[in-house]
């Protein structure tokens, strides 16, 4: 297997009318927050918008998280589970080791909004498999790039509900490019 088939794509990953209630959910509750950065040795996440502009929500199951953000973590948990046990059967069969523990985050590009060159495991955030989830595709730019080697990157831009799951490692580096026009909605997600 090349590094590239690494990246598994799943479109159509929700039914129509399942994705229409996720996006309402999204637009009309989320409140919004500048996302962070992890900031290495200082043992807390920083806001730096020279690394990373975007508005960004976790969501989770617990605590004093309203109900439909509850019922959305949940549904989305189930089904990124499912997708992962289809990614272990693709690009290695014998791998079952699915932890069911999935941090969430729901993020808005809006114009000029990006994410530098990064990797999603850290010592502080340790994690193993990461998902975007796009929940629309009506804008330009904000395309995800991997970086696989010095000369080898892979740009994709991901329809409208379209899921991808990539290792969180090192070999992994990746960056959002941009909105140039409209908003850009996403879920990403990280299995530890």
């Amino acid at each position: 297997m090349d590094i590239e088939d690494y990246v598994y794509f799943e479109e159509n990953f929700l039914d129509p009318k399942t994705l229409k209630k996720l996006n309402k959910y999204i637009v009309n509750d989320i409140e919004w927050e500048k996302a962070r950065v992890v900031a290495i040795g200082k043992g807390k996440n920083e806001l730096n918008e020279k690394l990373r502009k975007v508005q960004s929500k976790f969501i989770t199951n617990v605590g004093d998280e309203k109900a439909t953000s509850i019922f959305w973590y949940n549904f989305m948990r189930f089904r990124l589970l499912k997708f992962t046990q289809k990614y272990y059967e693709k690009v290695n069969p014998y791998h079952r080791a699915i932890c069911p523990i999935l941090e969430m985050n729901v993020l808005k590009y809006e114009k000029n909004n990006f994410f530098t060159p990064h990797v999603d495991y850290h010592r502080t955030t340790p994690r193993n498999l990461s998902y975007i989830f796009s929940l629309n595709d009506d804008y330009e730019g904000g395309q995800l790039t991997f970086h696989f080697k010095k000369d080898q990157k892979k740009t994709l831009k991901l329809n409208k509900n379209s899921c991808v799951i990539f290792p969180s490692n090192f070999l992994f580096t990746h960056h959002v490019n941009p909105v140039t026009e409209g908003e850009r909605y996403v879920i990403v997600s990280w299995m530890p």
